[in-house]
């Protein structure tokens, strides 16, 4: 098995679990509402960038003819997220467990993003950060 098959593995596997375990409520109780976190993430670069674990954590397969490739995205190199517009022509899906909400976004090409925020002491953060081309099936098939 090479690293690409592994790696996609992981996150699979990782997705089964949060599903098995049930979805919940964005807002479990314990700390900030995630829509409004996500909303202001959005909107706010110094809120988003005081948000972010750096190095973070993440893949890509833009950056690799070899196909999907461990990276670090850093925050010198950060470039704000904004919010999708709905004039985009793009698809979102949320998958949420407890205190982690996993983000996928991705274009009718299958290419797109997929991001994991973690509460952590009340507050999320955005913990892993993927871009994918195509994205891998398993993600835009979770319901």
């Amino acid at each position: 098995m090479n690293l690409k098959q592994l790696k996609f593995l992981g996150i699979f596997l990782s997705l089964a679990i949060l599903t098995a375990c049930g979805f919940q409520n964005s807002n479990n109780g314990d700390g900030e509402d995630f829509d409004r976190f996500y909303t202001k993430f959005h909107e706010d670069s110094l809120f988003q960038m005081e948000r972010i674990t750096f190095p973070l954590d993440g893949m890509t397969s833009y950056l690799s003819e070899d196909g999907a490739k461990a990276t670090f995205w850093y925050k010198d190199e950060w470039l704000m997220h904004e919010i999708m517009s709905d004039t985009m022509d793009l698809n979102q899906k949320f998958i949420s467990a407890d205190s982690v909400m996993v983000d996928v976004i991705y274009d009718n090409k299958a290419n797109g993003l997929t991001r994991y925020f973690i509460m952590r002491d009340g507050k999320w953060y955005l913990t892993y950060y993927a871009e994918h081309s195509p994205i891998d099936p398993s993600f835009i098939n979770v319901k």
